[in-house]
């Protein structure tokens, strides 16, 4: 049985504007490296911008949407947890993130591995509130992921390089990163699950 989370429209709406208009010091720009203790600048790019759930008017939304995610999965804390906002690079909490043409040479979000954290890997739900009229596409493994407005996918992001393309008009692409820890001995449960809750599952053996 199917039970693919959506994000309300107008939360949608409203995300989508903030993304536009809000001019917050705490968005990550570019190659604002000191702000997230990088030790690459590589890591955030041009044509790049993201901002922690918990630091933005949406954090309850945003835990309701996680609870939800938690809910359709349907396996304990033993299994899968999220992100705490407590962690720190190279462990990112759910964030919104932005990809958009830049004045200098965009490059989208480098190819790229996340960090597991104690043995547990990283997985992430995308889910995409704007798609861009060029670029922006995900890519896991080499392979280009299509998805569609108002959809989302998954991520094994401590398992499989991923990236994305640079956005080349002036539309960006904006989605709602949720980042969760799964255990290795609960990983097979959460794949057929995950099938379940994202539009796109992208299960690539691990």
């Amino acid at each position: 049985m199917t039970n693919i989370i959506k994000i309300p429209n107008e939360l949608q709406q409203d995300i989508i504007s903030f993304c536009y208009d809000d001019t917050s010091s705490e968005w990550m720009h570019g190659f604002d490296a000191d702000k997230v203790e990088l030790v690459r600048k590589s890591v955030c790019n041009n044509g790049r911008k993201f901002i922690y759930c918990h630091e933005t008017k949406f954090h309850e939304q945003i835990k309701i949407i996680e609870q939800e995610y938690l809910n359709a999965i349907g396996l304990s804390s033993d299994a899968i947890v999220p992100i705490s906002s407590d962690e720190k690079n190279p462990h990112y909490p759910h964030f919104i993130g932005c990809i958009f043409k830049d004045t200098q040479k965009s490059s989208g979000v480098q190819t790229h591995i996340d960090v597991r954290k104690n043995g547990w890997y990283q997985m992430r739900i995308n889910y995409l509130i704007q798609k861009p009229d060029t670029g922006g596409e995900p890519i896991i493994n080499r392979t280009v992921i299509n998805v569609n407005e108002n959809q989302s996918w998954n991520v094994w992001a401590s398992e499989h390089k991923h990236s994305a393309l640079p956005v080349t008009e002036d539309k960006m692409r904006i989605t709602v990163s949720f980042g969760f820890f799964v255990n290795p001995k609960y990983v097979d449960e959460v794949k057929t699950q995950i099938c379940n809750v994202v539009d796109v599952p992208v299960n690539y053996l691990i």
